[in-house]
């Protein structure tokens, strides 16, 4: 797997669909689809990320068969270790 910076191009909260661009592969202008493989529609639809954002993602090969949306949660520097000191 690889991971890259992507750039939202489209999404919907009503379908979970999300298309990404990855520059630093693809260009500007390529636009490729998210999996919804580790995602699920909640009561009040889909969590997508908006248009312009910039989001993280995983390929599973290089013929970006699954691109995989890598989501965190609401992280902040209190509490957090990284190789055993604080973050």
């Amino acid at each position: 797997m690889q991971i890259y910076r992507a750039v939202v191009t489209a999404s919907s909260s009503v379908t979970g669909f999300i298309y990404v661009s990855i520059p630093s592969v693809l260009g500007e202008n390529t636009s490729i689809a998210v999996s919804t493989i580790g995602r699920s529609e909640t009561f009040s639809g889909w969590d997508v990320p908006n248009v312009g954002d910039q989001i993280i993602v995983s390929v599973e090969d290089d013929k970006f068969s699954n691109v995989f949306w890598l989501k965190t949660n609401n992280l902040t520097n209190i509490g957090l270790s990284y190789n055993g000191g604080s973050a």
